[in-house]
């Protein structure tokens, strides 16, 4: 008869080597914007574990110090925000996140990627703050004011059909411009997910049907009026695209199990993040996309049922 506790095991060990794979994105953070994004960090783990506390508490069950998704998902939540973000909102942004981590019973039991809903919230309640960064280097107060002066991210002016002529390609492949401390660093990110597949944390399948569907997206209906090659390039590596598809649209909980329901999972995703990068309000549309697409997940494994059982 298998063991209960070997899927438990297997769960909490792929949380830990998804929380440990993003320690190279928040050393390169912190040598760009010095100790504030260790300072953020720290404040969502402890508000993530205060919040499971709570919840243990209020539930009367005790609490499992093995379970590091609610301090996984405040990670991957401070990794989209500004460097300058009052620790205010970063506090109210990971209550959002865990609002729904519990609100379905816990980790396995979430239909919406939590970190997506706490991105998206708090992007509707404070888009003035979530949508400002810093220049990378420039000194930014510990405390909560004397910020630096703020610029819009380079995915704006691409959004806009502009090109960011006062950033050059390879920084913008390294993420050397203004935006999210942690999302901007797509090659980076892409050989992270290479680790990831490598340590099975991850499958394949989702994130290359996401990165496929926005490439083919930026050749057919890209308005840059640029190079083909710089097409891909200003399209692809937008904040917080490579992110989601590394580390929101590959989610082992809330994406579908089977291996032909997970390839179709991430073209509608990859595909809904285009539309939304082109047409939407807010930037880093991909969050907004998964939202979208998370309640197909048990329908897409029951309709395009395979061999392939990837959870």
């Amino acid at each position: 008869m298998p063991s209960k506790q070997q899927p438990i095991t297997i769960m909490y060990k792929r949380i830990s080597t998804f929380l440990f794979s993003v320690v190279p994105v928040l050393g390169i953070s912190v040598y760009m914007y010095g100790a504030r994004p260790i300072i953020m960090v720290i404040i969502a783990t402890l508000a993530a574990i205060l919040s499971d506390v709570l919840v243990s508490i209020m539930r009367k069950r005790k609490y499992d110090g093995r379970d590091f998704s609610s301090i996984m998902y405040a990670v991957f939540l401070v990794l989209l925000l500004p460097a300058s973000l009052r620790y205010g909102i970063v506090i109210t942004a990971i209550v959002f996140t865990l609002f729904v981590k519990h609100a379905f019973g816990g980790y396995s039991g979430s239909i919406f990627h939590p970190t997506a809903f706490g991105f998206v919230a708090s992007a509707i309640c404070w888009p003035d703050e979530i949508f400002m960064y810093p220049w990378p280097f420039s000194h930014i107060a510990m405390g909560a004011n004397r910020n630096p002066v703020l610029y819009m991210s380079a995915t704006l002016t691409i959004k806009n059909g502009g090109i960011p002529n006062n950033i050059d390609r390879v920084d913008y492949l390294l993420g050397n411009h203004p935006g999210p401390l942690g999302a901007s660093f797509g090659i980076i990110i892409l050989a992270i997910l290479l680790f990831l597949i490598a340590c099975k944390a991850t499958s394949w399948h989702a994130p290359l049907a996401y990165i496929l569907t926005v490439v083919i997206y930026s050749l057919l209906f890209s308005h840059l009026k640029t190079s083909i090659i710089d097409n891909i390039i200003y399209e692809l590596f937008s904040d917080g695209l490579i992110f989601g598809a590394v580390y929101i649209a590959s989610d082992p909980v809330t994406s579908p199990t089977n291996s032909t329901a997970k390839i179709i999972y991430g073209f509608l995703v990859g595909l809904l993040a285009m539309i939304f990068g082109h047409y939407g309000v807010y930037q880093i549309g991909v969050m907004f996309a998964v939202l979208l697409i998370n309640p197909l997940s048990s329908y897409l494994d029951r309709k395009f049922p395979s061999k392939g059982v990837l959870r």
